[in-house]
């Protein structure tokens, strides 16, 4: 699958990163969620249809 689209934005890691002072996934989650005044279940809502579609898309 390609990402086309110059608006998306990856977001991967293990907290390697932590040590030059980048935020966790679940700060990183509450920081974004704060700056676009948007409830923090939306990510989650997203992780659950994002898994939905990668399932779907394996058994086809």
């Amino acid at each position: 699958m390609a990402i086309t689209d110059e608006n998306t934005v990856l977001v991967l890691g293990a907290g390697v990163s932590v040590s030059f002072g980048l935020p966790l996934g679940g700060e990183l989650i509450n920081q974004i969620s704060s700056i676009l005044k948007i409830e923090k279940s939306i990510f989650f809502q997203m992780n659950l249809a994002m898994k939905k579609i990668n399932t779907c898309c394996k058994s086809s």
